[in-house]
């Protein structure tokens, strides 16, 4: 084994979500979704409504965000319009789906150039393959078959809206199901 493996090997793996952080105005709606198939919340679920704009395993969080941050500063809000809801079987969750349009796209370009070789895989799919959504609902938190009956009704009661971005964040995995802001 070279020393470059070696040394590879004996590194830490981080999981690093770069995320479009939405208005206090969708978040509130999308509680109040969520409402409509939930009873109580689900222990330890806590929806901080958001688009992932890209996932990557980095070895050294600190130096990644110092160097992706400048990409994002000076942002000013930028309106989303969010179109359907439901179950979508290709990302296995009930989710809000934005329009796929500028200037969300642009940011979604930023956030995947900066290490493209750090992507995981859904996010190294560019432009084309990627399906902005803000996740409500997942197949870790129920099965696929509640998760139709419950999206059924989200669709249903959804109306299409326009919300914001306020900022760009950075969600560290620190254990299953539970993230960090940075």
């Amino acid at each position: 084994m070279k020393i470059e493996e070696l040394l590879d090997c004996c590194h830490t793996v981080h999981r690093l979500f770069i995320i479009a952080a939405l208005d206090e105005e969708t978040a509130a709606y999308c509680r109040k979704l969520c409402e409509l198939v939930l009873p109580e919340p689900l222990p330890g679920w806590q929806l901080k409504p958001h688009i992932t704009l890209a996932t990557l395993d980095v070895l050294d969080v600190d130096e990644f965000v110092s160097k992706s941050r400048p990409l994002f500063q000076g942002m000013e809000k930028i309106p989303v319009l969010f179109e359907e809801a439901g179950f979508y079987p290709n990302i296995r969750s009930i989710s809000i789906l934005p329009k796929k349009e500028e200037p969300l796209m642009s940011l979604f370009e930023k956030a995947t150039r900066i290490h493209p070789e750090c992507l995981a895989k859904y996010y190294d799919a560019g432009p084309e393959g990627y399906i902005p959504h803000l996740t409500l609902l997942h197949t870790g938190h129920m099965g696929e078959e509640a998760l139709k009956e419950k999206g059924e009704v989200i669709r249903k009661s959804f109306e299409p809206f326009t919300g914001s971005i306020e900022k760009i964040e950075y969600s560290l995995l620190v254990s299953e199901d539970q993230f960090q802001i940075i």
